[in-house]
């Protein structure tokens, strides 16, 4: 009897352990939309989706596959990593006729295969991908995307391109590298 007593408690305490445990994993939600608000587990956006973050908090990063993203204001906890779409935007300015504020991000930004047969020109008059006035707290990869422009950012990292069709800022807004830039990022 105390055996089987004992085996309950312990089946007891298993289960109280996994059900409190499972409480702790959290999904990354799909970002079809506009996003302002707070998001926690992250953001995934896919082929055909449109995300628009605008003021938002995001704890747990942003992954695209595909889409678009626009990032205006917002707070991204987790970096933010791409692997395909045709425009990533985080931040667009006055020079660009698109007034979207820079954004802060920890956990750098990664952005590779973001390519438009029309180089640009489905992304509003931006380039492929654009970034501009944000603060980022870790390392910025930009390779092998269509047109990429990146302006008056500050970066607590480095800054490396290779392989996109071209790579341009505007002497006027400069950026702040802290850890170097290299490739066709060098002297922006």
């Amino acid at each position: 009897m105390k055996q089987l007593a004992l085996t309950l408690v312990v089946v007891t305490a298993i289960g109280l352990v996994l059900a409190v445990s499972s409480l702790g994993v959290l999904a990354a939600t799909e970002c079809n939309g506009i996003i302002t608000g707070s998001v926690t587990g992250g953001l995934d956006v896919g082929p055909g989706d449109n995300c628009d973050l605008e003021g938002a908090v995001v704890s747990g990063g942003v992954h695209m596959t595909g889409g678009t993203l626009k990032a205006c204001g917002s707070l991204i906890g987790g970096g933010v990593h791409v692997t395909g779409g045709t425009c990533v935007t985080l931040g667009a300015g006055v020079d660009d006729a698109a007034l979207c504020a820079g954004n802060s991000i920890s956990g750098g930004v990664k952005v590779s295969l973001v390519v438009d047969p029309t180089l640009g020109l489905a992304c509003s008059g931006l380039a492929n991908v654009e970034l501009e006035a944000n603060s980022i707290n870790g390392a910025v990869v930009l390779n092998n995307n269509g047109t990429v422009q990146v302006e008056a950012n500050t970066i607590n990292g480095s800054l490396k391109c290779s392989g996109n069709v071209s790579v341009t800022n505007d002497l006027i807004f400069t950026n702040n590298v802290t850890g170097g830039e290299s490739g066709q990022c060098a002297g922006l």
